[in-house]
């Protein structure tokens, strides 16, 4: 049966929020203007691909490096939630058309962003 009125949001809503939509600059949207911003300095130079290593809120923090890192082990709520946002950068560039990759950095608990085009 189709739930005619409610007045709660939905489950893509409540993805959305937690995704950082409610945010004005969530997650994921500082993580993709700022490898946007690398691109746009390093295409007119002729290069071919950039780094972002240590300057975005995903490349900075553990959390979204063991959701990446070790799916098995980490389960739960924010994890998911990390490999969620995650995924969200690599699909806005590969619609693109770009080479999104993930490294370890060294033996940190922290990885970067590798785009190629």
């Amino acid at each position: 049966m189709a739930v005619l009125f409610t007045d709660f949001y939905d489950a893509s809503t409540a993805r959305c929020i937690a995704q950082g939509g409610a945010a004005a600059l969530g997650d994921i949207l500082v993580d993709i203007n700022y490898i946007k911003a690398q691109i746009d300095l390093a295409a007119p130079n002729e290069g071919l691909s950039v780094t972002v290593t240590d300057a975005t809120p995903m490349t900075t923090s553990s959390v979204y490096f063991n959701a990446w890192n070790d799916a098995n082990a980490y389960v739960d709520d924010a994890s998911v939630l990390a490999r969620s946002r995650m995924d969200a950068v690599v699909r806005y560039f590969s619609a693109l058309g770009y080479r999104v990759q993930r490294h370890r950095v060294e033996v940190t608990d922290f990885f970067e962003w590798h785009v190629s085009w």
